[in-house]
């Protein structure tokens, strides 16, 4: 792995926003070392999804992390009965890795602030792909309303100071 990159662990919500939005493409334009589970592979099962993120598999813009202990990822599921095992696994590589998690799963999220782990949703990542211009303006205000309405979950409050900013940054 690169020295250089921050490194982030992606749960599934987090591919299946990215997929869901269009915006799986351009997020590898982000200077990241992106890695998931085999674990969280299990629960791609759309096909078109999974397709999808086949090709950036294949093509190592994704790395599939098999370093995780069964006992360990185990334990954490024991000590947080709501996350799913994939959830558990997330955590686990992202303590062993020193990384951020990606995710949009509440619980997963809540366990991360927990254990000091940074975490970061698609909030975050619009927020990166606009402010590295690999975004433009109107879309990535097009980006975080389609989300919003799309997600009843979604951080509505998060998602207005943003488009907010993204205005006033577009008018100076």
């Amino acid at each position: 792995m690169s020295a250089k990159k921050d490194i982030v662990i992606q749960d599934a919500c987090i591919l299946f926003d990215l997929v869901e939005h269009g915006l799986l493409n351009i997020f590898f334009q982000l200077e990241l070392t992106v890695i998931t589970t085999p674990q969280v592979m299990v629960e791609v099962e759309n096909e078109k999804q999974l397709s999808e993120i086949s090709i950036y598999i294949k093509r190592k813009q994704i790395e599939i992390d098999e370093e995780g202990l069964l006992e360990i990822i185990e334990n954490i599921a024991e000590n947080n009965p709501g996350l799913s095992f994939a959830d558990c696994s997330v955590m686990e590589s992202a303590k062993r890795n020193k990384a951020t998690i990606l995710s949009s799963d509440g619980s997963l999220r809540k366990l991360a602030v927990r254990e000091d782990i940074s975490v970061h949703g698609l909030v975050w990542i619009i927020e990166r792909l606009y402010e590295q211009k690999i975004m433009k303006t109107e879309d990535a205000i097009l980006k975080l309303n389609a989300y919003a309405f799309a997600n009843n979950r979604a951080p509505k409050k998060e998602i207005e100071d943003l488009i907010k900013l993204i205005k006033e940054q577009s008018i100076q």
